[in-house]
C-alpha cells in the first residue's frame, strides 16, 4: 500500500507543480512516466539491502542467505535473490 500512496502523491504533486508554473499537467506526467521503471528498479534495490521479499530456496551459485527468511527444517538456506529478477524485469529491461 505504501507504492500507491507514493504514486497519488506523486500525481498531485506533479499536478499542482504543472499549475502553479503554467506546464501541462499531462505532458508533466509524461514525462514523469518515462523514469517510473528506475524508481521501481531502485524500490528492489532497497528491498535486497532490507533483506525482504526473498525467493525459493535453491542451490544456484548467486543464492542468497537473508538473515530474517524463515528457516527450513532449522537452517537457513540459501534462496533465489527475487528482487534482482524484479529489478531486471520490471525495472531496466521494460518490454
Amino acid at each position: 500500500m505504501a507504492s500507491h500512496g507514493g504514486i497519488l502523491g506523486l500525481v498531485f504533486g506533479l499536478w499542482l507543480f504543472a499549475r502553479r508554473n503554467g506546464i501541462d499537467p499531462l505532458q508533466l506526467l509524461d514525462a514523469a512516466a518515462a523514469v517510473g521503471p528506475l524508481g521501481i528498479a531502485l524500490g528492489r534495490i532497497a528491498n535486497i539491502i532490507n533483506g525482504e521479499l526473498w525467493g525459493r530456496p535453491t542451490t544456484v551459485r548467486w543464492a542468497v542467505i537473508f538473515p530474517r527468511a524463515p528457516l527450513i527444517q532449522g537452517i537457513n538456506v540459501p534462496r533465489h535473490p527475487r528482487q534482482l529478477y524484479a529489478c531486471l524485469i520490471e525495472g531496466l529491461f521494460v518490454p
